[in-house]
């Protein structure tokens, strides 16, 4: 999965405003943030999209 699809998988929650690949763990996920629902993350490799709770 790429930066792309990753804010593609996010897009339906709001206008995406960044997309960064964060790798910390050992787990590779896209951080995306969204304009007005914040921020959410999404599994590099399954695409699975889940609120990012730390932001």
């Amino acid at each position: 999965m790429d930066a792309r699809e990753a804010a593609a998988a996010v897009a339906a929650k709001g206008t995406v405003t960044d997309v960064e690949l964060d790798d910390d763990g050992g787990t590779a996920a896209w951080s995306v943030e969204t304009a007005k629902a914040g921020a959410w993350t999404v599994d590099a490799r399954t695409g699975e999209v889940s609120r990012d709770l730390d932001d």
